[in-house]
């Protein structure tokens, strides 16, 4: 049976910033990522600490802090990039632009020079959802003409952090939902 997840679309407006990568610049990016999440690796690793000695309880502690002090940090760094400051070398210039969004990925007109298969890094900052500045690593699955003639390009998250794809999933079932609301409201 397949891994294969569906996930609902939404229409939203972002601010994005795309930079074509290679394969070696696309792990370097991947490695990043995953350097972000160690935190929620110490969250979900269940521990047994009845078995510890102390030494190894402080240890723990202190690992727990360290991941604690870098999620400060990392959310500070995505502040400082929305305020349009540059946080590091690879905060990207964000466009405006109407986005279709879910959690395997988006789709947008885009004005970037990209073929399917490359690499992509991505910011998406969806401000208006009260979503922290989204930042994976995603490959160009589609390349389609809409009919006004421009490109609509396809990419699929290759690499996202676990808490900001379920925050994207919660964000579309929430407009979803709402949708379905309202459209009930019009019919009854």
């Amino acid at each position: 049976m397949s891994e294969r997840r569906e996930y609902f679309r939404i229409q939203t407006f972002a601010r994005v910033g795309l930079r074509v990568l290679s394969e070696e610049e696309g792990e370097q990016v991947r490695l990043r990522l995953k350097s972000r999440r160690p935190s929620a690796f110490l969250s979900s690793t269940a521990i047994d600490e009845s078995g510890l000695s102390s030494e190894h309880r402080v240890a723990l502690d202190l690992m727990l802090r360290i991941a604690l002090t870098l999620d400060r940090i990392d959310r500070r760094l995505d502040q400082m990039a929305r305020a349009g400051q540059s946080a590091d070398d690879h905060v990207l210039s964000l466009q405006p632009i109407d986005i279709t969004l879910s959690g395997s990925g988006f789709s947008g007109q885009f004005s970037l020079d990209v073929s399917p298969g490359e690499l992509v890094e991505a910011q998406l900052d969806l401000w208006e959802s009260g979503l922290p500045l989204i930042r994976a690593l995603a490959r160009c699955v589609k390349l389609e003409e809409a009919p006004e003639g421009h490109m609509i390009i396809a990419f699929g998250f290759e690499e996202i952090l676990p808490e900001d794809q379920e925050r994207i999933i919660q964000l579309t079932l929430r407009s979803q939902s709402q949708a379905l609301r309202e459209s009930k409201r019009g019919a009854g």
